[in-house]
């Protein structure tokens, strides 16, 4: 029976994201976000299908990539997930992504803000297609780190530093 294990996990679908928010000496917070990069064509397929445009592969992270994945690539991105510091929304920008093989990393940047006295992190990205979707979310303040598991249950995490 022990023989069949490897291969259930090799059938079993993994549905996970890793987010990194590091508070930088500039006051801004610098974040990543780890996504399969699978899923996030998935993603960005329906963001083209929503805004009724071309078709044609997405083909993340090689010259077949379409031209206009960063335009959806950044919808995607902005509409999945917020940050608000001590009760007021800290804006991102969203910096681009890159894609290395089976992941794609999203950057994002805050304007300045104060040191938080209370940090909370929304994190929404894929729950509309996968019902088990897990987003583990890593703090970093001031040397001190923390982390989280978002789910489509507990997509908002409140945190204080």
């Amino acid at each position: 029976m022990l023989f069949l294990l490897p291969l259930l996990v090799l059938l079993h679908d993994f549905h996970f994201s890793r987010t990194d928010l590091v508070y930088s000496r500039e006051g801004t917070w610098q974040v990543t976000v780890r996504v399969f990069t699978d899923d996030f064509e998935v993603e960005l397929d329906r963001e083209r299908e929503r805004r009724g445009e071309e078709e044609g592969p997405i083909w993340l992270g090689d010259e077949r990539e379409h031209p206009s994945c960063g335009r959806w690539a950044e919808a995607v991105a902005m509409d999945g997930w917020s940050l608000e510091v001590n009760g007021l929304e800290a804006p991102c920008a969203f910096l681009g992504y890159e894609v290395d093989y089976d992941v794609t990393y999203l950057y994002y940047e805050s304007v300045a803000t104060p040191v938080p006295d209370v940090l909370t992190v929304r994190n929404e990205l894929f729950f509309g297609q996968f019902d088990d979707q897990v987003n583990e979310v890593h703090v970093e303040v001031n040397g001190t780190a923390k982390r989280e598991l978002l789910t489509r249950e507990m997509p908002i995490w409140t945190y204080k530093p």
